[in-house]
């Protein structure tokens, strides 16, 4: 006889909208939780390059512990800059990513 374990993934959406051309309210979404405890989540965003990463700037909304929604304000944007950005949640040394969106304002 065999048991079979399933360990499940974090799971983490990106979603944003646009509100005024200096700032832009950021939406993710834990849509699982994974075995080990969600550490930090939030967003992370770059003008640099099309893949933002939390070695890049991040707002930091810090552990959370139930699936659902949550959101961060960006700020001070610049007209005519591409800014991308993803929402993340860390756990242990794993960080899960959402897909990327990006924003011209």
């Amino acid at each position: 006889d065999t048991t079979g374990v399933f360990i499940p993934n974090i799971e983490v959406e990106t979603t944003g909208n646009g509100t005024q051309v200096s700032d832009i309210l950021l939406y993710g979404r834990i849509n699982q939780l994974g075995v080990n405890p969600i550490t930090e989540h939030g967003h992370c965003w770059t003008y640099l390059s099309s893949s933002p990463s939390v070695n890049d700037d991040k707002s930091t909304l810090g552990p959370k512990s139930t699936t659902g929604n949550f959101t961060s304000t960006l700020s001070s944007l610049t007209t005519g800059v591409t800014y991308y950005y993803r929402a993340y949640a860390m756990a242990g040394n794993k960080v899960v990513y959402g897909q990327v969106e990006s924003i011209t304002p």
